[in-house]
């Protein structure tokens, strides 16, 4: 084995320790800020003086502070996604902060479990020992869920190659744009979630862009673009798939629908925008006459909301005919721990999204309007007419005999767009629950997402406000 100078040998330290992100000089050239020469010159001027380079090129005015300032940001932001990639599965950082607030709680338990057992009297000692624990499980908490959220990137340059793939199969020209790569997800979410979006993007692809020749006779660019992008919404992630193709046409879906018996030509008329693209989930429905390589797999859009339920998220369509179709994906950040509003009607109780809850609303049973012959109610609340749910009805428990009650407890909901006010028998308050799986028993219905132990050993059953308004319809 040969012999290196050692000078050389430091170089070669040298650029493999600068590699993982760009110098402030590229970055001022890459953005046209700075020419080849300039920043020779000042390389120079650095290496004959101990001053930066920021603060030659600034002091002899050859980029204003601005300029320099936006850099250094994006040089950070360089930084911050090696780091981020840094490792395969736990960062050092995270792992090491883990073990001191177990260490933390460890010692924390100790002194509780000595002080009940030397004296009751020192409530204040108590006090703080539980705010302690209290404090460093919700940093277990909080730690362990970060440690759980991956980035959505890995699955997103995936359904480049699927974009690029599928374009070439059926000869069309495609490009993807995507945004919001750095979006965090749980790990148990993002496993599933790749074939649902495989078949959204190719469904676009195939159903959605048009060929080139088609493209150029509508007045398009002959080359189709995908967007995917992700983003924080509320407590929850949304992703989009967004086409400039050709869009949905809902006649053509009526008419698809009527010869497979799937609705009648009496309430064909007085289905809705959002009624029709729902049609588009039935199991084998498609609007392709012709099968295609994509389309003829045997594998619709049934099988990607089936998918997309099981970690409690849903879709919805927007289109218009002749210009778009957007696919909108909602998800929840966790599985594992959400913040719920604990309820109890009848015997048990229930658990709703937080997140949803605009407020708590008592009113008086004599503002309830019910039609006759229906067992729909309305609220007219804040010039609004709202939808009244008696959770009991949905939940199948017994209703309690509130007859000499003159108010009615309940949630008023916004869920999308939309107001709901939901009735229960008593409001226990906001708690952070582990989500648990129900398993089979209970898997027909639509209106649970989960079940939880609570501290004193009884079961709650997590509500999903989507399958619980839906069951009202």
């Amino acid at each position: 084995m040969g012999h290196y100078p050692s000078d050389y040998i430091a170089i070669l330290k040298k650029i493999l320790k600068e590699s993982n992100y760009k110098r402030i000089g590229e970055i001022l050239v890459e953005d046209g800020k700075l020419s080849l020469e300039q920043l020779r010159t000042v390389l120079q001027k650095q290496g004959e003086t101990s001053k930066k380079f920021g603060q030659i090129v600034t002091e002899e005015n050859i980029i204003n502070k601005d300029d320099l300032i936006q850099a250094l940001k994006k040089q950070q932001n360089l930084k911050n996604k090696t780091k981020k990639f840094g490792f395969v599965k736990v960062s050092n950082e995270k792992l090491n902060s883990l073990i001191d607030y177990v260490g933390e709680l460890v010692i924390n338990q100790s002194m509780l479990k000595q002080e009940i057992e030397k004296t009751k009297g020192n409530s204040n000692l108590l006090e703080r020992t539980l705010s302690q624990i209290e404090m460093i499980t919700s940093s277990i908490k909080d730690l362990v869920l970060s440690m759980g959220m991956v980035p959505v990137e890995e699955i997103f340059n995936k359904l480049r190659v699927v974009v690029r793939n599928t374009a070439q199969e059926l000869n069309k020209a495609v490009i993807i744009e995507i945004y919001g790569a750095e979006t965090e997800l749980d790990r148990n979410v993002i496993e599933t979630l790749y074939d649902p979006l495989m078949h959204i993007v190719r469904n676009a692809i195939d159903h959605g862009i048009e060929s080139p020749e088609e493209r150029i006779k509508a007045g398009k660019d002959k080359i189709g673009k995908i967007i995917l992008s992700a983003e924080h919404k509320g407590s929850g992630i949304e992703i989009t798939i967004h086409d400039d193709g050709g869009g949905i046409d809902t006649q053509k879906i009526i008419e698809k629908a009527l010869r497979l018996n799937l609705i009648s030509k009496d309430n064909a008329a007085a289905l809705s925008e959002k009624d029709i693209y729902s049609l588009l989930f039935l199991p084998g429905f498609s609007t392709n006459d012709v099968a295609t390589s994509v389309s003829g797999r045997g594998v619709g859009l049934d099988v990607v909301k089936k998918n997309l339920e099981q970690i409690h998220g849903r879709v919805e369509i927007q289109s218009e005919y002749g210009k778009y179709t957007k696919f909108i994906i909602k998800l929840p950040l966790t599985l594992a721990i959400i913040e719920g509003f604990v309820t109890l009607v009848g015997g048990n109780k229930y658990i709703f999204p937080f997140n949803a809850i605009e407020e708590i609303l008592v009113f008086e049973k004599n503002k309830l309007q019910k039609q006759k012959d229906s067992q729909e109610a309305i609220l007219y609340y804040k010039d609004m007419h709202i939808p009244v749910i008696f959770a009991n009805k949905i939940l199948k428990q017994k209703q309690k005999d509130d007859s000499d009650k003159e108010t009615y407890l309940s949630l008023l909901f916004s869920f999308e767009d939309s107001r709901y006010c939901v009735v229960v028998d008593q409001i226990i308050g906001k708690q952070e629950v582990v989500v648990k799986n129900l398993g089979d028993v209970l898997m027909d219905y639509d209106y649970f997402s989960g079940g939880t132990i609570f501290g004193d050993g009884t079961i709650g059953f997590v509500i999903d406000l989507h399958g619980f308004i839906e069951s009202i319809k």
